[in-house]
């Protein structure tokens, strides 16, 4: 299987995917830093049925600029908060 790039921080190792994954589960957020458009930064995070199952997810997209590392905390809490 061979992962296409779309930026110089798109990851394509399925070994750092695996990786990047199980920290996603740990904190409950993910993060997406210019991987899939160069100046673009994502947080997202599951939402959750009443019986724990995930059954949507919650996303904001704004440019990098908008999510320097003091606000990120602001915007994941906010995220999983929806």
């Amino acid at each position: 299987m061979t992962l296409e790039s779309y930026t110089e921080y798109t990851m394509t190792n399925i070994t750092n995917i695996k990786n990047h994954l199980k920290s996603i589960r740990e904190k409950g957020y993910a993060i997406d830093d210019e991987e899939i458009e160069l100046g673009l930064k994502c947080i997202a995070a599951p939402i959750f049925n009443h019986q724990g199952n995930v059954i949507a997810s919650i996303s904001c997209a704004a440019p990098k600029m908008r999510f320097d590392e003091e606000r990120i905390p602001e915007v994941i809490e906010r995220i999983q908060k929806s």
